[in-house]
């Protein structure tokens, strides 16, 4: 299968020893759709819902996506290191909302 990722170019998250790892871990191709700008990101949710299964979007972002029905809840319980997120990081205001977790912390 294919895992789309709409994503910002050259933050890490599209280094190309980590998408290999992925990829050969998985069995799953690695599909970047890039934007530029967080209005930009945004705006391709809108246009393409239900294409991108992975958005690395800015936290601060996360309330008008939320809001927007741009992204959806994640199931926390399939991610196999969760629980080793600092509890501050992972509970954060920003990442979350009515019990539901919009957001996992990568960097910080």
């Amino acid at each position: 299968g294919e895992v789309h990722v709409l994503n910002w170019k050259g933050y890490g998250a599209d280094e190309p020893w980590a998408i290999a790892a992925f990829e050969k871990a998985t069995g799953n191709k690695v599909v970047n759709d890039f934007f530029n700008s967080e209005q930009e990101m945004l705006t391709k949710l809108r246009t393409n819902p239900g294409l991108y299964d992975v958005v690395m979007i800015n936290a601060a972002f996360n309330d008008q996506a939320m809001a927007g029905k741009l992204i959806q809840p994640i199931d926390v319980s399939k991610l196999a290191n969760y629980a080793d997120i600092s509890k501050d990081k992972a509970g954060s205001p920003m990442l979350n909302h009515d019990g539901k977790v919009y957001g996992v912390p990568w960097v910080w």
